[in-house]
C-alpha cells in the first residue's frame, strides 16, 4: 500500500514559489516492511548450475514496490574464491550506496579463508558500509566448528548479526549445529535461514532453538505451511524470535507474503505479531 504523505502544486507567497515535498512511504497494512533474505547479483545467476534466475537490484526494487516493501537485506553467500568475496562485497556496497533508503548489506564472508576471511569482515563493515555478515556453511565446513570461532568473534566484537544458511539435510549446518553454537557464543546474534527448509521436520526447529535467546529464525525458504512458520513459531518463542524473509529473487516474494497473510486470515497470527515479523524485529537487529 502507498500512502501518500503530503501533496500538493506549487503555490506562490510573497514573491516565492513554494514547492511541498511528497514523501512516498511504502508500507504493508500500514506496517514498515523489511524484507531480511535477498539476492542481488549483477548479472543472471544459475540455480544447481542450469536453471537461470535474474537477480538484479532493480528488477527487485520493482518486486519491492509492487509488493509495499521499504527495505530489504541483501545476503549473498559470497565466495570460497578471496578475489571473488570480496568483488561480491564491493558489489553489495555499490547496490546499497546507489540506493541507501531501500537496501541494507551484509557480507558474504567464507571461514575456510582464516585471516583472509577476517581482514575481509573488518574491511566490509569498517570501509564499505555493509551491515552485517553471511555464512553459507555448503561452502564446505560445518558451522559448529573451530574455524567458524574466529569470524564469530569479530562479529560479536563488531557488534553485527550473522545470518546464517540451514538445512536440516547438511551435514555442515542443520538447526542442531546452528543451536550448539548459539550455546558456545551467547553474544553473538544469530539469525537462522528458512528454518531448516525440511518440509516435515523443520517444525521442530522452534523447539530446537528456544533455549537459545540469540537466535532468530528467518522464514526465508520455509515450506509451504504458515501455521508452523509464523503462528507456532511465534508463540513457542516470542514476538521478538521471528522476521520476514523471502530469498527474492530466487524465490517469488509475494508468495513468501502471502504466507505470512494466510497466517492471519486463518491461523490467528494477530496484528501486533505481524508487526513484528515484517519489520519491526529486523529495525531493532539493526538498530534503524
Amino acid at each position: 500500500m502507498l500512502i501518500l504523505i503530503i501533496m500538493s502544486a506549487p503555490k506562490i507567497l510573497y514573491g516565492y514559489v513554494i514547492y511541498t515535498i511528497v514523501v512516498v512511504i511504502k508500507m504493508i497494512d500500514g506496517i514498515i516492511a523489511i524484507d531480511a533474505h535477498v539476492h542481488v547479483h549483477p548479472l543472471g545467476r544459475k540455480r544447481y548450475g542450469k536453471f537461470p534466475v535474474l537477480t538484479p537490484p532493480e528488477m527487485l526494487l520493482e518486486e519491492m514496490d509492487r509488493n509495499g516493501f521499504d527495505k530489504a537485506v541483501i545476503v549473498n553467500a559470497g565466495s570460497v574464491v578471496p578475489e571473488l568475496m570480496r568483488e561480491n562485497n564491493d558489489y553489495v556496497s555499490e547496490v546499497v550506496k546507489k540506493w541507501p533508503n531501500r537496501f541494507i548489506g551484509f557480507a558474504g564472508i567464507c571461514p575456510l579463508l582464516g585471516s583472509v576471511a577476517i581482514e575481509e569482515l573488518e574491511r566490509a563493515v569498517n570501509v564499505l558500509g555493509l551491515k552485517g555478515i553471511k555464512l553459507y556453511p555448503p561452502h564446505g565446513y560445518p558451522i559448529d566448528s573451530p574455524i567458524v570461532f574466529p569470524i564469530v568473534e569479530k562479529a560479536i566484537s563488531l557488534n553485527i548479526p550473522i545470518v546464517i544458511h540451514s538445512d536440516f539435510q547438511s551435514l555442515f549446518c542443520n538447526p542442531y549445529q546452528i543451536a550448539r553454537l548459539a550455546s558456545l557464543y551467547p553474544e553473538a546474534t544469530l539469525i537462522m535461514a528458512h528454518m531448516g527448509m525440511h518440509p516435515d521436520l523443520f517444525l521442530l526447529t522452534p523447539e530446537i532453538v528456544k533455549p537459545y535467546n540469540n537466535i532468530v529464525l528467518d522464514t526465508s525458504g520455509t515450506p509451504e505451511c504458515p501455521e508452523i512458520t509464523f503462528v507456532y513459531s511465534i508463540r513457542e518463542l516470542g514476538v521478538d524470535r521471528i522476521v520476514f524473509g523471502s530469498d527474492a529473487l530466487y524465490f517469488d516474494q509475494a508468495l513468501a507474503l502471502k504466507k505470512l497473510e494466510r497466517a492471519k486470515e486463518r491461523w490467528g497470527l494477530t496484528e501486533e505479531e505481524k508487526r513484528h515479523i515484517l519489520g519491526e524485529n529486523m529495525a531493532r537487529i539493526l538498530r534503524i
